[in-house]
């Protein structure tokens, strides 16, 4: 049996071979995360951690490879399977950070892939984020800009609470109040004045700015 000898170490021989392990400038884990409100039409960032198993200098044992080529490594982001995004981020010793920012425009339950790659690597991770609809958010109530003929003090009266915002108006004239949102969706408002209810009427492809707002008149 012919044996051969890798220095000091023996590496085999005609019928077998010998292996031996080290660290190397593979990609050894992938940290993936998001970071955010998990809601629609807010900007969602995922953040991945590329980790190699030593630094990209390291030397490899391989004679076609030099450090040159394992200073970068390539990434893909996934979406439910679908590719988004690629792109290279240069190794800072032994890992690099990339980031994604996806705004999503319907609720329900998303994979998030990224595939991290070198010359001599590749692995993925994965996870999921459950995006749902925004809960309405800084309700403000006011009379309307504009409004008229109003009394220029609000008296004091027992029972009020003085942390609830207050404003007066005169008896038997018609008033306009004004109900604003800094978020949400598809947004209904219910007023109550005296014992009578009133309730505006959402709609269905409303989003953003121009459904924020309602105004009734008592």
């Amino acid at each position: 049996m012919l044996t051969f000898r890798c220095g000091s170490l023996p590496c085999g021989g005609n019928s077998s071979l010998s292996l031996y392990t080290m660290y190397g400038p593979y990609v050894r884990h992938v940290r993936l995360k998001s970071v955010g409100v998990n809601q629609i039409d807010a900007d969602t960032l995922f953040e991945a951690k590329i980790l190699l198993a030593s630094d990209y200098f390291q030397p490899t044992g391989l004679e076609s490879f030099n450090s040159t080529d394992l200073e970068k490594v390539g990434y893909t982001w996934y979406l439910n399977g679908s590719a988004i995004s690629t792109g290279s981020k240069t190794v800072g010793n032994d890992s690099a950070v990339v980031a994604f920012l996806h705004k999503f425009d319907a609720e329900g339950l998303y994979a998030i892939d990224l595939v991290a790659n070198n010359s001599v690597s590749q692995l993925k991770a994965t996870t999921t984020i459950n995006i749902v609809l925004p809960y309405p958010a800084e309700l403000q109530v006011s009379l309307s800009p504009g409004q008229q003929d109003i009394p220029s003090c609000i008296p004091l009266l027992d029972g009020l609470d003085p942390a609830i915002p207050a404003v007066s108006v005169f008896v038997d004239e018609p008033a306009s109040f004004q109900a604003s949102l800094v978020r949400g969706v598809n947004v209904t408002f219910s007023w109550q004045f005296g014992g009578e209810s009133v309730q505006s009427e959402p709609q269905e492809s409303c989003f953003g700015l121009e459904c924020l707002q309602d105004n009734q008149v008592d």
